[in-house]
């Protein structure tokens, strides 16, 4: 499968719903399904308590999709694109509304999702349909004031699991990244699976250590190449084009197509592009 036609829902219907569509699979053949939601109570849920007390008084959905009498689940690498309505509740930071996917063991994980201020609503890509939390995860530190530059993008970050504070209630917002911590940041950005991750490309990179699976990931994928002689360099600081590499590659690994732009006139844009030839 491919894609998926963008389905909106409207959770004010807290019975199962299903709604007519097609989709296409990667030999572009139409198939006609329908889309089954629900609106779950939290407390019927058979969960940890530590599960329970996160998703309590969320908004849970349960989708599913049926082609004939074949319910499915899993979109073989594609993707779904579904919208909900969302009201932020009094005093919740828009940044920090997350969507997790509660998997059939209890297990709450990370989804791709948005929350639209304009439009009121929660946007969310998946690559299956099950049980998705419309959640809240504002994590407060004590060095990123609410008016600071950068305060929208750290709640969003941190919110999401991107990135971790430095201790839990310190966030360090004017230190340097290394290379390591830009590996694991993208790793937690494509939300990759690292328990495979066992071994090190590199001689420098300690498998052991907290950013060796994700570099191992990123190295397989790609997205990094070391700087020579079989190292990395893993404490060391990132340099701007090295980000710019990093994330260029990240892109690509995602087949994204950006719209194109005017190139940039950067006075140094030569001189930086004969240096970076490793990440």
């Amino acid at each position: 499968m491919t894609g998926l036609q963008p389905y909106t829902f409207n959770s004010r219907n807290r019975g199962a719903t299903a709604i007519g569509g097609t989709f296409h699979t990667s030999s572009l053949r139409v198939i006609q399904e329908f889309i089954l939601y629900s609106v779950v109570d939290s407390s019927t849920l058979a969960v940890s308590g530590v599960t329970k007390e996160r998703i309590a008084d969320r908004p849970i959905f349960d989708f599913t999709v049926t082609s004939g009498d074949a319910e499915i689940r899993d979109f073989k690498g594609g993707l779904a694109s579904v919208t909900v309505p969302y009201t932020l509740r009094q005093g919740e930071n828009p940044n920090a509304i997350v969507v997790y996917d509660l998997d059939k063991n209890g297990n709450l994980k990370h989804a791709m999702g948005l929350y639209d201020a304009e439009a009121g609503t929660v946007k969310m890509r998946v690559n299956q349909f099950s049980r998705f939390v419309i959640g809240y995860n504002k994590v407060e530190f004590t060095d990123v004031l609410s008016r600071g530059w950068y305060a929208d993008a750290v709640d969003f970050a941190v919110a999401h699991q991107f990135f971790n504070g430095v201790s839990d209630n310190k966030f360090e917002p004017n230190n340097e990244m290394t290379r390591a911590m830009v590996a694991k940041v993208i790793a937690n950005m494509e939300g990759a699976d690292l328990t495979s991750y066992n071994t090190s490309a590199f001689v420098d990179v300690d498998k052991d250590a907290w950013y060796g699976a994700a570099i191992a990931w990123a190295a397989d994928n790609k997205i990094v190449s070391g700087v020579g002689s079989g190292k990395f360099d893993p404490n060391a600081p990132v340099t701007r084009e090295q980000l710019a590499l990093m994330i260029h590659k990240f892109i690509e690994y995602k087949s994204t197509k950006l719209v194109g732009t005017n190139k940039p006139a950067f006075a140094d844009a030569v001189s930086t592009a004969l240096q970076v030839e490793n990440c």
